[in-house]
C-alpha cells in the first residue's frame, strides 16, 4: 500500500509540473455497495452517500490525471446461516488516483488505484423483532485498504455524469479478527461540477 501511495504522490507532482490548466471540482452521488469474498455472503446492495473533491490535471489533449478525496458509505445487507439479518454500513475516505482518457471531448474513461481509510461503521443484527446495533470504531476492521477503480464520464460543459466500479484488493477485516475474507465492491453513479 505504501508503494501505491508513493507512486500516486509521484504522479501527482509530475502532473502539477506539466499541467496546463488544472480544474478543481466537487462531486456527489450514490453508492450501491456489497461484499464479495470467501465464503461468498451472497449479500444484497446497500445504498449510501458519496461526496468529495477532485482535481483534473491535463497531461496532454487526450490524457489527464485526476486525484480525488471522497467521503464514501459502503457496506452490505445479508442473511447469516442462522437466519439473522445483517445490515452493515461502513464509512471511508477514499483517495482514488485515476488516469483519464478522453475518447472524445465529452466522453472519457478512467482507471487507477485507490486507497480507502476507515472512518466509522454501524452494524445492525436483526433477529425477528429484536435489533442489536454495533457502532463506532472497531478494531476488527482494517484502518486502510488498497483497491482499484474504473469508470466512465460524460461532460455537459462544466457538469459531468460519472459511473464507476471500485473494489478492494484486501480483506476489510484485520487478520487477527478471525472474520471471513470479505472485500467491499461499489458501483457509484453521480455528478461532478468543475471550476476553472
Amino acid at each position: 500500500m505504501k508503494k501505491i501511495m508513493i507512486l500516486g504522490a509521484a504522479l501527482l507532482f509530475a502532473g502539477f509540473a506539466q499541467a496546463q490548466s488544472p480544474q478543481v471540482g466537487v462531486k456527489a452521488g450514490v453508492n450501491f455497495a456489497k461484499f464479495a469474498g470467501d465464503p461468498d455472503p451472497e449479500s444484497e446492495f446497500n445504498t449510501g452517500l458519496a461526496a468529495g473533491l477532485f482535481v483534473n490535471i491535463p497531461l496532454s489533449s487526450a490524457f489527464s490525471f485526476e486525484p480525488a478525496a471522497e467521503y464514501s458509505q459502503k457496506g452490505a445487507e445479508f442473511t447469516t446461516a442462522l437466519n439473522s439479518e445483517v445490515k452493515s454500513k461502513i464509512t471511508y475516505i477514499d483517495i482514488p488516483l485515476v488516469a483519464k482518457y478522453n475518447v472524445t471531448p465529452a466522453f472519457g474513461l478512467f482507471a487507477g488505484p485507490q486507497v480507502s481509510f476507515f472512518l466509522d461503521q454501524e452494524t445492525k443484527l436483526v433477529n425477528g423483532n429484536s435489533t442489536t446495533t454495533f457502532e463506532g470504531s472497531n478494531d476488527s476492521y482494517r484502518k486502510s485498504l488498497a483497491g482499484g477503480k474504473v469508470g466512465l464520464s460524460y461532460n455537459f460543459g462544466s457538469v459531468m455524469l460519472n459511473a464507476s466500479y471500485a473494489t478492494d484488493f484486501q480483506n476489510l477485516y484485520t487478520d487477527e479478527s478471525g472474520n471471513s475474507d470479505l472485500k467491499n465492491q461499489v458501483i457509484n453513479v453521480g455528478l461532478a461540477l468543475g471550476f476553472k
